[in-house]
């Protein structure tokens, strides 16, 4: 099987949060819901950061940065990969959404930063191509890693992902909303529910006084 049919039954069938049923958006503090229960995630807690990862990113533009380039900020993060034919566009789109529902102070504030399963060939041509055309502003930040690096961050945030024989990847499709200092906050682990709560948390965060400002890693 190749292209949209490989995606769609090897998603549905081994990953649920890529296709089909996944989890519904939650805080860290919510309590489960009645069945079915809502999964926990495998990513951090409360106050503890993913910052804390070592990681150097390489960007559309070719600039080499941290995971931390948008501390301070709060920014929704994901991972996908740009020879998706299916559910990465729509993840993309469900994050567009997201920032499309935000109001002024937080579409001024709140970022994007999409790191890449597919480093090979997600080279900053190929992500610049992709930022063209699904036409993403500069508040969005594509990204590449080392194999090593990325599977680190997919543990981090509890995300899943297998490359294909057919150098196709089968994931979860999460997007993930980190507070300023990079805590997770709130994540959506399934595209189709709604992104309502996701919105209100954002604009909740913004609303928060910033605590002081750590230089980023690809500032210093």
């Amino acid at each position: 099987m190749r292209g949209v049919a490989a995606c769609v039954l090897l998603c549905a069938s081994t990953l649920p949060g890529c296709h089909g049923r996944g989890t519904q958006a939650t805080t860290p503090d919510a309590e489960a819901a009645p069945p079915p229960a809502v999964e926990a995630s495998a990513g951090p807690r409360g106050d503890r950061s993913i910052y804390a990862l070592s990681m150097t990113l390489t960007d559309q533009e070719g600039a080499h940065v941290g995971l931390d380039v948008f501390r301070g900020k709060p920014t929704l993060i994901g991972m996908f990969y740009g020879t998706c034919p299916s559910a990465c566009p729509l993840l993309i789109s469900t994050i567009k959404h997201v920032m499309a529902g935000l109001d002024s102070a937080a579409d001024a504030e709140v970022r994007v930063l999409l790191v890449s399963f597919d480093p090979a060939r997600d080279t900053p041509e190929a992500l610049r191509k992709i930022v063209t055309l699904r036409g993403l502003d500069t508040r969005w930040k594509l990204a590449s890693a080392p194999e090593d690096q990325v599977r680190d961050l997919a543990a981090v945030l509890g995300i899943q992902y297998r490359q294909l024989p057919d150098g196709n990847f089968t994931h979860t499709s999460s997007v993930i909303l980190l507070d300023r200092s990079g805590a997770i906050d709130m994540r959506l682990d399934d595209t189709s529910q709604p992104i309502e709560p996701l919105v209100a948390r954002a604009k909740a965060i913004v609303l928060t006084a910033p605590r002081a400002r750590a230089t980023p890693r690809s500032e210093r």
